[in-house]
């Protein structure tokens, strides 16, 4: 194993505390913008273990949920303004046609746009209303992205409306896609 700058990664088994757990999966995003040399990196890594019981909420047993649009974006190039909303709505249908009738319990949730990301919102919507913002980031910043840990259920016939609001590039248009220069509107569910 490997870190981002080449040098190897030194892994040793008798320092890894014996955890009982099937599977886990890291997926890290590490921007490294000032080229702080990874051996001085007080960022730190945080893990959330669920009990097996509350884990397996969905018939795949997955425990995080990926929602998000990248062939849609297109950011038009304009000096003039200054915000660019980008909403989309997962319908109640779609909650009902998918989701066990109990519905399933979220733990949290994380948003991840790029580096013309301004703030992000998600909405639970029951019967018409808003019942919960999931999650309001009125401040997105892409070097220091975190979860909102807030305990939820969503029910079959529930809708979401996902919206992330973007900076748009003066002279280019920002298009979707994985690289930091695209961008992105992705949403886990954990």
């Amino acid at each position: 194993m490997e870190h981002m700058d080449g040098k190897p990664f030194d892994h040793h088994q008798e320092h890894v505390s014996r955890c009982i757990l099937e599977f886990f999966v890291l997926q890290v995003h590490y921007n490294n913008t000032y080229h702080v040399p990874i051996e001085n990196d007080k960022s730190g890594i945080r893990f959330w273990v669920l009990p097996k019981d509350q884990a397996a909420h969905t018939e795949s047993d997955n425990i995080v949920n990926h929602v998000g649009q990248l062939s849609s974006i297109r950011i038009p190039a304009d000096p003039l303004q200054r915000e660019y909303p980008l909403q989309f709505m997962i319908s109640s249908e779609a909650a009902k046609a998918t989701l066990p009738e109990t519905g399933i319990q979220i733990y949290g949730v994380s948003l991840h746009m790029h580096k013309a990301g301004l703030r992000g919102r998600l909405q639970l919507i029951r019967n018409g209303e808003n019942v919960l913002d999931v999650y309001d980031y009125r401040s997105y910043d892409f070097d220091l992205q975190a979860p909102n840990l807030k305990r939820w259920r969503m029910l079959p016939g529930d809708a979401m409306v996902v919206t992330c609001i973007y900076r748009p590039n003066k002279f280019t248009d920002i298009v979707g896609g994985l690289r930091t220069e695209d961008e992105m509107c992705n949403w886990a569910m954990l």
